[in-house]
């Protein structure tokens, strides 16, 4: 089997398996009226270990002469239907870096104070990750492949409060809340208040978890923070009904249908990986530009064996609940 390594955020494309999973599975609504009061009994899901591969912070790219150039050819290699924006970076370490955020493409490289980012949207934010943290907050306006406006700024954090209720309305202590950063999940103390951490530049969703001691399980409510929010923000989630929560049986066919669509993500990705393995082997290119595509190759290779370990999980019966609800706690 696979390493199992995870790199959060950021490694599944985050954003857009949130959208399609959230489609796929529709929360319950607030203002369904209940009528079961579901007292719950959590526990967080069994942790992997943190991955030791992605975001390297000292690997160069293409030494301390590589030029922002390199970068640029790299990513329009790897990503050629893609724009590429260059970014004042000074506070950034030479290297490739994880990007996560609407529009942006998941691996970022940093060579001689300045940032490249390959983007799919005209304009967006987002967040460039080392080390599963938030290492900068990357906004773009008017992206025509060199042009427009772009930004990396150091991250600002933002402070998450709120309260979790039951679908009685009482508040509900020791829920599972899942957080803005990676792999952050908290429990609710006896008041169901709770405190979690983001970071300015990318949208993030907290959402209230409820797990029953006959293994059903379900989402309740989540609350939202903006790119754009303030220093503190205030949510009131709720947890589900216990008419609502998703039966054993039920978990099980969504772990299939989750693993389906992280295998097209997987294909995908697989295909740009040996594309590029194919170029780095034949050293077609620039001796800087190989060098930023080979930094480029290490972050996809962890990415791309993180989710094919992910479907792997999914689909192996002892595993399978687990690894549904692992997905669902690190996903945002």
């Amino acid at each position: 089997m696979a390493r199992r390594r995870q790199i959060a955020g950021v490694g599944l494309g985050l954003v857009a398996v949130c959208a399609a999973l959230w489609w796929w599975w529709p929360s319950p609504s607030v203002d369904d009226a209940p009528t079961v009061k579901a007292e719950p009994v959590v526990k967080p899901p069994p942790r992997r270990a943190a991955s030791t591969a992605g975001p390297r912070p000292a690997a160069p790219v293409g030494g301390n002469t590589a030029l922002p150039a390199a970068s640029a050819d790299a990513l329009a290699i790897a990503y050629p239907d893609q724009q590429r924006v260059e970014c004042p970076a000074g506070h950034l370490a030479d290297g490739a870096y994880v990007g996560s955020g609407p529009g942006l493409a998941p691996v970022i490289l940093v060579a001689g104070g300045r940032a490249v980012a390959a983007v799919s949207e005209a304009k967006g934010e987002g967040l460039v990750n080392q080390h599963q943290q938030p290492a900068g907050a990357i906004s773009w306006r008017g992206a025509v492949d060199g042009a427009g406006r772009c930004e990396i700024g150091r991250p600002v954090p933002v402070r998450v409060t709120g309260r979790v209720a039951d679908a009685q309305g009482f508040p509900a202590a020791g829920a599972l809340v899942r957080g803005c950063a990676p792999g952050e999940v908290v429990r609710t103390d006896e008041d169901g208040s709770f405190s979690l951490s983001a970071t300015r530049g990318a949208d993030c969703y907290p959402m209230a978890f409820l797990e029953l001691d006959d293994g059903r399980f379900g989402k309740g409510t989540y609350g939202e923070v903006f790119a754009t929010s303030k220093d503190v923000v205030n949510l009131d989630l709720t947890l589900p009904r216990d008419d609502a929560l998703l039966s054993v049986e039920r978990q099980r066919e969504q772990a299939e249908g989750m693993a389906q669509l992280f295998g097209r993500m997987s294909d995908d990705r697989r295909n740009r990986f040996e594309h590029i393995t194919e170029i780095l082997a034949d050293e077609r290119g620039e001796p800087e530009a190989l060098a930023a595509l080979r930094a480029w190759h290490e972050i996809e290779e962890a990415l791309l064996e993180d989710t094919e370990t992910q479907i792997e999980r999914l689909l192996d019966p002892e595993e399978q609940i687990d690894a549904f609800r692992e997905s669902w706690l690190s996903l945002y």
